[in-house]
């Protein structure tokens, strides 16, 4: 007889479990489950704090990237604009030595050559008191006075720029006086 409460009892709770209200049913799972659950909660608190450091470090990484970035062009441009400077007071150098011997046919061919360098936009040979443009690599400037007279009273080399041009002025010095002036346009890589 045992044996066949036993069977009922079973029978019975088996009904029971499936009779008990849905709230009765998600109480007792919350409470055979409770560990489970609070280790669910946890891995998805934990999970957010990942994401919150995730994206924070980004943010920081790209801003560092960034600075990184400007610090370099700002280098790279004045590395540029020193090599440029360099090139131009070589250049003025060849230019005078073939001035002191009045080989002017050098002199254009020097001018003719030296346009044809990456990022030379155009040169100019200035006479500096007529301030009238001897030699060009444009020959519709040749025998004009030049554009910027102002800019012809100078005893060493100047910088002018524009947004499209950056221009170097340098003077062509003899024994005791200038001889001529230069004028060394390239093209502006200012973005």
């Amino acid at each position: 007889m045992e044996n066949s409460n036993d069977s009922n009892k079973e029978q019975l709770g088996d009904y029971d479990a499936v009779n008990v209200p849905k709230e009765s049913r998600v109480k007792m799972f919350l409470l055979n489950n409770k560990l489970v659950i609070l280790l669910l909660i946890l891995l998805v608190f934990v999970f957010a704090w990942g994401q919150i450091k995730l994206h924070k470090a980004t943010k920081e990484a790209d801003k560092k990237i960034e600075e990184i970035n400007v610090s370099y062009n700002l280098k790279f441009d004045s590395l540029q604009l020193a090599s440029k400077e360099r090139m131009s007071k070589v250049f003025s150098w060849s230019v005078r030595s073939e001035l002191i011997r009045e080989n002017v046919e050098q002199v254009a061919v020097l001018i003719n050559n030296y346009v044809q360098e990456e990022g030379v936009k155009n040169v100019k040979l200035i006479n500096p008191t007529s301030k009238m443009v001897v030699l060009s690599t444009n020959k519709r400037d040749e025998n004009r006075v030049f554009e910027f007279p102002e800019l012809l009273n100078l005893n060493q080399l100047e910088v002018q720029q524009t947004e499209e041009t950056l221009m170097h002025l340098i003077p062509i010095m003899g024994l005791n006086q200038r001889m001529a002036i230069l004028v060394v346009e390239y093209i502006s890589e200012k973005m």
